[in-house]
């Protein structure tokens, strides 16, 4: 009986510490997916010598990468949902001059410089994009 109870007292300690860490780790791998995806959008714009954009769409936990074929589809556009169970997150927030489109030109520079910001679980994570290198980093 003392073991059981001494397992419950542990268990109601620990459970909001876990419950937290997977709230921030939900958080920190959407950031860290979307970085990457626009480091793709980038070497993408550098590598055809064209420019490439990313299409966020406010409120959505949808982005897409018009030109780049889908690595799992290759028929279709590159799509990403971050609504799914890996990171349950959604684009609050997306800032490129005066619109929420992110334009890489053929050097890999950001037509405007700006920034996304995502929420998972209630974690708000922004990936600003610097418009002289076009290099993304998380803040």
């Amino acid at each position: 009986m003392i073991v059981v109870l001494i397992i419950g007292i542990l268990t109601g300690v620990a459970a909001p510490k876990f419950v937290g860490s997977l709230k921030r780790a939900q958080a920190d791998a959407a950031a860290l997916r979307l970085k990457a995806d626009l480091n793709l959008a980038r070497q993408t714009a550098i590598s055809r010598s064209a420019t490439q954009s990313v299409q966020f769409t406010v409120n959505s936990a949808v982005y897409t990468l018009p030109g780049i074929a889908d690595p799992d589809h290759p028929a279709a556009t590159y799509s990403v949902d971050l609504s799914d169970e890996t990171y349950r997150a959604t684009v609050t927030a997306a800032s490129f001059g005066a619109g929420t489109v992110l334009q890489f030109d053929r050097y890999g520079q950001a037509v405007n410089g700006g920034s996304v910001t995502i929420s998972a679980s209630g974690i708000t994570k922004t990936i600003s994009i610097d418009a002289a290198s076009g290099a993304a980093s998380i803040l």
